[in-house]
């Protein structure tokens, strides 16, 4: 008796890739809102408020685009929103995700490659972060200018997908740097300039650890950031980023901190950090 072959199976659904989420996520943006954003930011605790001065025109959850899921961190209110700031076009990340929420590499650089699909010239990024430079105490608002990243975890297979890696010195842009520095000045409270180390957490650091982030020449900690800062430099668009100072790492006299006092320390360094990156759109990204 001769058995006849199965009759072919259908191919399994090819799963979506990150770039082609991205595209879907930017598609979905673009059919709601018909600018092109100049800019692209993350609101971060450190410019949380910052969402009350953008002229929202259309907005949308996470976890309604594709590729996004809701954030779980305190004070991220989890929202994408389109509109202006300063009368410049925006795309703006009311918060982001966190490696100590249990995602991926590709995930916390995802709202870098939605700001590319939405053809940004240029990305702001901030975070509220402890200040390991005695130098800087709470309150403060430190310009970034190198990072330490110890959170990402890229694949290579990710990596093949972008172009080569671009050294980290040269995420943060020195036109941007510079006009944040002289906004700053104007106010009349200058800005201080300074390494970020990017560490998975969710618990803050030892004193141990401390102490050798001072031997590595780090200003200040924190949990993000870097991750986002590389993908945009990987893919040509310039950066601009910020880290509010919400507590002090001393070694030697560590107190408690709760991610309420956080969130206050950031809040009372907000008006300031605004009128600073108000006064960079106007002289960078102004028509």
């Amino acid at each position: 008796m001769r058995l006849e072959p199965p009759p072919p199976t259908a191919p399994a659904a090819t799963r979506p890739t990150t770039r082609d989420r991205a595209y879907a996520a930017a598609a979905r943006l673009k059919r709601a809102w018909y600018r092109r954003p100049r800019v692209g930011l993350i609101l971060g605790s450190g410019l949380a408020g910052l969402a009350e001065a953008i002229d929202v025109e259309f907005d949308v959850a996470f976890e309604d685009l594709p590729g996004l899921l809701a954030p779980t961190a305190l004070n991220h209110n989890g929202t994408v929103m389109c509109g202006t700031l300063a009368g410049v076009p925006v795309v703006a990340c009311g918060g982001r995700l966190h490696g100590y929420e249990g995602h991926p590499d590709g995930q916390l650089r995802f709202p870098i490659r939605l700001f590319d699909e939405m053809g940004v010239d240029a990305v702001v990024l901030s975070n509220a972060a402890g200040g390991v430079n005695p130098a800087l105490r709470k309150g403060d608002v430190m310009l970034m200018t190198d990072h330490l990243d110890l959170i990402g975890r890229q694949s290579l297979t990710e990596l093949r997908r972008v172009r080569l890696p671009t050294p980290a010195a040269d995420c943060y842009c020195p036109r941007l740097c510079g006009a944040a520095e002289e906004a700053a000045a104007a106010i009349g409270r200058p800005m201080r300039r300074g390494t970020y180390a990017a560490l998975t957490g969710p618990t803050y650091e030892t004193r141990a650890e401390y102490r050798l982030f001072r031997t590595l020449s780090v200003d200040a900690v924190g949990m993000s950031t870097a991750p986002e800062a590389d993908e945009a430099a990987r893919r040509g668009l310039p950066v601009l980023a910020f880290s509010t100072i919400t507590n002090e790492c001393d070694p030697d006299c560590l107190g408690e901190t709760t991610g309420e006092q956080v969130v206050d320390a950031a809040a009372a360094a907000e008006p300031y950090l605004r009128a600073v990156v108000e006064a960079v759109f106007d002289r960078e990204f102004a028509d």
